[in-house]
């Protein structure tokens, strides 16, 4: 790998985090760049102000893999899914990430690049972000110190058996 230009990872992270949550996505970076990898997020390395698909595609054609960090982002307490149809049903305490983590999760797939999901552990499951669909790597939250040795360990054996 070249130093002058490191290969890039695109990491999808939503952009109002915690303290905590900010500490783990940093986490996330140095491991990143210890490994000679460059992270590139939409919001925190590039901007996407008129057309945040397009630049998302041309940021991860350049890219070697997507990471997806999937952080809660909608606490429901109760809804009703499928409010108009006739097996319209009550749903509680269903939590969620940011529907970005989903869109680009699935880009990366359709471009065939390397994805790994990283999702709190409450989240609820559904679309790509699934682990009847996807492998999934699960932290708790908040992260208060290191990273789940879980985590460093995924990111790793990814980086060294997926990643090109």
């Amino acid at each position: 790998m070249s130093q002058d230009h490191p290969p890039h990872i695109f990491v999808s992270v939503g952009h109002e985090l915690t303290s905590h949550q900010r500490y783990f996505v940093d986490a996330i970076d140095t491991l990143l760049q210890t490994q000679g990898y460059m992270p590139v997020t939409i919001g925190r390395t590039t901007e996407a102000m008129a057309h945040p698909l397009a630049v998302i595609h041309d940021v991860m054609v350049a890219a070697r893999g997507t990471i997806i960090i999937a952080f809660a982002r909608l606490a429901v307490q109760t809804a009703v899914e499928y409010p108009a149809a006739s097996f319209a049903r009550p749903i509680t305490d269903r939590t969620l990430p940011t529907v970005w983590n989903q869109i680009e999760a699935a880009m990366a797939a359709q471009a065939q690049l390397p994805l790994l999901l990283l999702c709190q552990e409450e989240l609820h499951f559904e679309g790509i972000i699934d682990p009847q669909v996807h492998a999934i790597v699960s932290f708790p939250a908040p992260i208060t110190s290191e990273l789940p040795e879980n985590i460093c360990h995924a990111m790793l054996e990814w980086l060294t058996h997926s990643v090109r």
